[in-house]
C-alpha cells in the first residue's frame, strides 16, 4: 500500500490576532476582477501582508463595506465635496474667464457643468496599464455589489482598485511613513 500524500492547502494562515471574514450563507462561488496598476498592486500587496490578510479578503470587505445600506461605512458621500486644482497659462485661463462671463456663470461653474457629464457616462474607455486582482464573493454579496456598483454607474474593476487604496490610505500615517498599526 501506497503512503498517501497529505494535501497542502494554499490557503494563509489564520491568524489568532484577526477575526475571520464573516461566514456568508453560501459558498463564495463568484468572483469578480479588479484591474490595478503595478504601484497599486504592490501597495495592496504589502498592507495584506502587514495586516495578515488574504487579497481577496481586503478587497471583498472593501467592496462590501461601501455597498452596504447603511451610509455610515460608504467611503463617498455624495455630499461631501472634493476640490481639484488645475494648472493654467494665463491665456488659457483668460480664455477661461471669458467664456464663462458669456454663459454669465463664475469659472468654477463653467467647469463644472463641462466636465459633470463626462463624469455621469456609465462606461469610460482607456487603455491602462493594468493587473488584476481578483476576489471571491457569495451569491447575496455578488448580488449586491451589482446593484451597488450599477446604480453609481462605476466600473467593478476601477472602483474597488479606488476603494481599496483609499482604504490604505487612511491608514498611512505619512510623517512617519508608514501604516499605523491598529487592527482592523
Amino acid at each position: 500500500m501506497i503512503p498517501s500524500k497529505k494535501r497542502q492547502s494554499r490557503l494563509a494562515p489564520v491568524s489568532a490576532a484577526r477575526p475571520k471574514r464573516a461566514t456568508a450563507d453560501s459558498a463564495r462561488k463568484h468572483h469578480l476582477f479588479v484591474d490595478v496598476t503595478d504601484k497599486e498592486k504592490q501597495l495592496i500587496l504589502a498592507y495584506c501582508n502587514s495586516k495578515d490578510l488574504s487579497v481577496s479578503e481586503f478587497l471583498a470587505e472593501v467592496a462590501l463595506d461601501d455597498a452596504r445600506p447603511s451610509k455610515a461605512n460608504s467611503r463617498l458621500k455624495e455630499t461631501s465635496p472634493r476640490t481639484v486644482q488645475i494648472e493654467l497659462s494665463e491665456h488659457d485661463y483668460a480664455k477661461l474667464v471669458y467664456k464663462s462671463r458669456l454663459r454669465k456663470i463664475s469659472p468654477e461653474d463653467f467647469i463644472h457643468t463641462r466636465l459633470l457629464p463626462d463624469l455621469q457616462k456609465s462606461k469610460e474607455w482607456g487603455s491602462l496599464e493594468r493587473e488584476t486582482l481578483r476576489y471571491y464573493v457569495s451569491d447575496k454579496e455578488h448580488r449586491t455589489l451589482l446593484d451597488h456598483m450599477k446604480k453609481f454607474g462605476h466600473s467593478s474593476r476601477h472602483y474597488v482598485a479606488f476603494l481599496a487604496v483609499q482604504a490604505i490610505e487612511e491608514q498611512f500615517d505619512p510623517i512617519k511613513n508608514k501604516l499605523i498599526s491598529k487592527r482592523r
